[in-house]
């Protein structure tokens, strides 16, 4: 999560609406089924179909193609998934929805699309929509594939709280390797580029080898939460700006004109080498256990 910073974080479901949230949200249209090609169960003859498929595609449209393969395994909790040592400078994502009985956990990443600047959603939803359009999927559910992380900031002006500079106001990600949890179980998604020039041999080769890499991690437990020291800290804007922002919105606060305003502040702490992201995500999953 700490790659998305103030970014709306959302999924793009693939032939499934369990996962809909309201369309109030940001890009709705992206919840909206979408066709792909998906066979059957992980075997190898049909890995080497579907790669024969995807080097074909690769070739058709004349660009890369996204190739995932699912499979379940036994597990959960998938957050444990983000604690490898391996994974420690990999985009790692966590995402939860308990009301719904869905989590998915995220790490490296195979496509992304980054944006300075404003830019047109739409154009960024048909970008999206054309990578998995043209995808070729194998998995056993079909409400299952790889999906796009990501999205837009909130706000594309900076004002006084400068963490997120260095950040694309737009961005969206499929992860190499994504771990998705229902109530029906849990599965591992594997994702990979494929190329007109690859070769099923040696792709199959490759996917084999990461599949084998995460597998092999498995099962996994978390570690114990450690706490460290908050040696500083600082709010932005500070209380007397911040005050004041209230106070003049009250006074235009009124029916026809403005009806609500939602006013906020981060708070910036100074930590050490030791602190842990995953220990801070099961503090915050105890505090607050209903909480996406």
């Amino acid at each position: 999560m700490s790659k998305f910073g103030q970014f709306f974080i959302s999924f793009h479901p693939l032939l499934a609406e369990i996962y809909t949230i309201p369309r109030k949200y940001i890009l709705p249209i992206l919840w909206e089924p979408v066709n792909f090609q998906v066979i059957q169960t992980v075997k190898e003859k049909n890995l080497n179909a579907g790669l024969g498929e995807a080097i074909q595609s690769a070739k058709r449209y004349n660009h890369p193609i996204l190739f995932s393969c699912s499979f379940r395994f036994d597990v959960r909790d998938l957050l444990p998934l983000l604690t490898h040592p391996a994974d420690k400078n990999q985009v790692r994502i966590y995402w939860e929805q308990p009301s719904r009985g869905a989590a998915f956990a995220g790490i490296g990443s195979v496509v992304e699309i980054s944006k300075e600047g404003e830019c047109n959603p739409e154009l960024i939803k048909e970008e999206l929509l054309h990578i998995i359009q043209t995808g070729v999927a194998l998995s056993d559910n079909s409400l299952i594939g790889p999906r796009f992380i990501g999205g837009f900031a909130f706000n594309h002006s900076l004002g006084q709280d400068k963490t997120w500079q260095d950040f694309p106001r737009t961005r969206f990600l499929i992860p190499q390797c994504l771990a998705t949890l229902t109530d029906d179980g849990a599965w591992l998604t594997i994702s990979s580029l494929v190329n007109d020039q690859d070769t099923i041999a040696n792709l199959s080769n490759d996917i084999g080898k990461t599949i084998s890499f995460y597998q092999n991690r498995l099962p996994v437990t978390l570690p114990p939460i450690s706490r460290v020291a908050v040696d500083k800290f600082r709010d932005v804007p500070d209380r007397n700006t911040y005050d004041q922002a209230i106070y003049s919105t009250l006074e235009k606060i009124k029916p026809g004109y403005l009806e609500k305003v939602v006013i906020s502040r981060s708070h910036h702490v100074k930590i050490g080498k030791d602190f842990s992201a995953v220990s801070a995500m099961q503090i915050l999953r105890n505090a607050y256990p209903i909480c996406n």
